[in-house]
């Protein structure tokens, strides 16, 4: 990995937080179709783990 060019090193955290993002959008295209949910309160919090890890996947996308 060191005889890479610079701008081709991968940051380890970065690709670690990016796939956490990721499966913030899986989970809670998941629970769509799987998890019934009866709260109101769990609707709003998948919905928000969706889009946080939405946006949050395509910053560090465009970062890295």
């Amino acid at each position: 990995m060191s005889d890479m060019p610079y701008d081709k090193k991968r940051i380890v955290s970065l690709d670690a937080l990016r796939f956490f993002a990721a499966m913030c959008v899986v989970f809670g295209h998941i629970h769509i179709k799987f998890i019934p949910v009866q709260s109101i309160w769990a609707k709003w919090a998948f919905f928000e783990m969706r889009s946080v890890g939405m946006t949050l996947f395509f910053i560090l996308s465009g970062f890295v």
